[in-house]
């Protein structure tokens, strides 16, 4: 107590901040047009999200940040509501990060919110699962307004197979038929806990899928067989199929990345 007596009040206020801060750890919430960059993940001398995400906090901040993401997202894929954390010694509050964030990260990132998070929350290894959506536009012209976020398939599907297909994929698998060789080695066991394949507006399917975790590819894989089977191209039980073999041979076509978007993190 005595210690305490020799500072005035606002050097112990300013002492216990700098103490709070030390190690404070900040969770942001980001969306991102993913054509615009060559994933999240950060690589050299590439434009990513995770490396664009870095050099603005780390301007920001003045101290060297990095930033660790909930999911991966490949080149093109698109994201609503991914989900980031990082340490910063700094005191600079939520809400002034978040504007100057958006001030100085390039178009096709925006950062909608901030906050600070327990020492303990990882972004990635907190999450306890993971949601996309493929969007498909299945009409013979163009969709003009979202072109850059749905592919346009011009013949019409039969989304009753693709249904009935598609649910094939709930529980836990192994997706090594739809996921890159070079991903195999790492394990490809997940669990699908909900998959959805509506029609929200005339011409405008939509695919849903929820899972524990996903392998490289795994869902433009399986959209891409989906699609093969809406058009008469691949038997109704393809999936069913690839999931007993693991032989990615009998997969049909990888879905365009831009029809895809990560849209739900789960904690």
């Amino acid at each position: 107590m005595k210690d305490r007596q020799k500072y005035s009040s606002s050097d112990l206020e300013l002492v216990e901040r700098e103490s709070r801060s030390i190690n404070r750890n900040i969770k942001i919430t980001v969306d991102y047009i993913g054509r615009d960059f060559k994933g999240f993940q950060r690589q050299k001398n590439k434009p990513t999200v995770q490396g664009e995400l870095e050099k603005a906090l780390s301007i920001l901040l003045r101290e060297s940040i990095r930033v660790t993401g909930a999911s991966r997202t490949d080149t093109g894929v698109n994201a609503r509501g991914q989900i980031v954390n990082f340490r910063t010694k700094s005191d600079m509050s939520a809400e002034r990060i978040m504007k100057s964030l958006n001030g100085l990260l390039p178009g096709g990132i925006a950062v909608t919110a901030v906050e600070d998070a327990s020492p303990e929350f990882h972004a990635r290894k907190s999450a306890a699962w993971r949601e996309y959506e493929y969007l498909i536009w299945n009409r013979p012209y163009p969709e003009i307004f979202r072109g850059g976020y749905v592919t346009r398939i011009d013949r019409p599907l039969d989304t009753g197979l693709m249904k009935k297909a598609a649910e094939s994929v709930v529980g836990e698998h192994d997706f090594s038929a739809f996921c890159v060789a070079s991903s195999a080695v790492k394990g490809c066991v997940r669990n699908v806990t909900a998959v959805a394949l509506d029609e929200p507006e005339p011409g405008l399917i939509s695919l849903t899928i929820r899972a524990d975790g996903f392998v490289h590819r795994m869902v433009r894989s399986l959209m891409g067989t989906l699609i093969d089977i809406g058009l008469g191209k691949l038997e109704p039980d393809t999936i069913k199929r690839m999931l007993e073999s693991r032989d990615r041979k009998l997969a049909g076509r990888t879905a365009p990345a831009h029809g895809l978007t990560l849209t739900k993190i789960g904690y």
